[in-house]
């Protein structure tokens, strides 16, 4: 089997070390995990991976560290994300996605359905 037919998370950097680099205790012990990431051949189907996975979840229930991105940074650019079609959200005009028209569910009312 050649390295392109091999799924892509057998190519990752991060397949070479444990889990506890991208988990750090300590924020600061992140740059380890950082550094990795920034070098990996996979970065971007890592990336593409954990949108249906973490859009739509809050900062706070994000963690560790995933495609070179921290928390934070994922969940800046996951809001705009659609995590139906992973095409950008138009949440401005519409608070739907721009390109599938899929109401972010979200941002509706959890009783009555309505927009926030």
């Amino acid at each position: 089997m050649s390295a392109m037919a091999s799924p892509w998370w057998m190519r990752a950097l991060c397949a070479e070390v444990g889990p506890e680099v991208f988990f750090p205790e300590a924020e600061g012990d992140r740059a380890a995990a950082l550094r990795l990431c920034r070098f990996c051949p996979v970065q971007k189907e890592c990336f593409e991976d954990l949108i249906p996975d973490e859009a739509g979840r809050t900062r706070a229930n994000l963690t560790g560290i995933r495609a070179g991105l921290t928390p934070h940074e994922r969940h800046r650019l996951l809001s705009k994300v659609c995590p139906h079609c992973r095409g950008p959200r138009d949440r401005q005009r519409f608070r739907h996605c721009s390109k599938c028209a899929h109401l972010d569910s979200h941002l509706n009312d959890p009783m009555t359905g309505a927009l926030l």
